[in-house]
C-alpha cells in the first residue's frame, strides 16, 4: 500500500500570462511612484564670491592655404643679339664690267 501525494492543480496558461502582465504593470507603477513623491533636490548656488569661475578654453585651429594650380608656363620667346665679330660681312660690291 502505497500512498502517492495528492498532486496540486496546474494553472492555466492564459492565468499566468494574466498574473505576469499584473506583476509587470505593478513593478513600472511603483518606479514611477517612487519617483514621483521623491522631493526635487534644489540647486544650491554658492554665494556671488565663491562662485567657480568658467574654465578658458583656447581653441587653436590650423589654417592651412594651398595656392591654386598654377597655369602651365607660357614659351618665352629669347632674342640673342649677336656681338659685332660675328655679323655677317656685307657683301662685295661689283662693278659693272664685262
Amino acid at each position: 500500500m502505497t500512498t502517492e501525494p495528492v498532486r496540486r492543480a496546474r494553472w492555466p496558461k492564459r492565468r499566468i500570462q494574466v498574473l505576469a502582465w499584473f506583476s509587470g504593470a505593478a513593478t513600472v507603477l511603483a518606479g514611477g511612484a517612487a519617483l514621483a513623491t521623491d522631493p526635487p533636490v534644489a540647486p544650491s548656488r554658492p554665494a556671488r564670491s565663491e562662485r567657480q569661475r568658467a574654465a578658458e578654453v583656447h581653441v587653436i585651429r590650423r589654417i592651412i592655404v594651398v595656392d591654386p594650380p598654377s597655369a602651365p608656363p607660357q614659351p618665352q620667346t629669347v632674342t640673342v643679339i649677336a656681338p659685332p665679330a660675328v655679323q655677317p660681312a656685307p657683301a662685295p660690291a661689283t662693278t659693272g664690267g664685262s
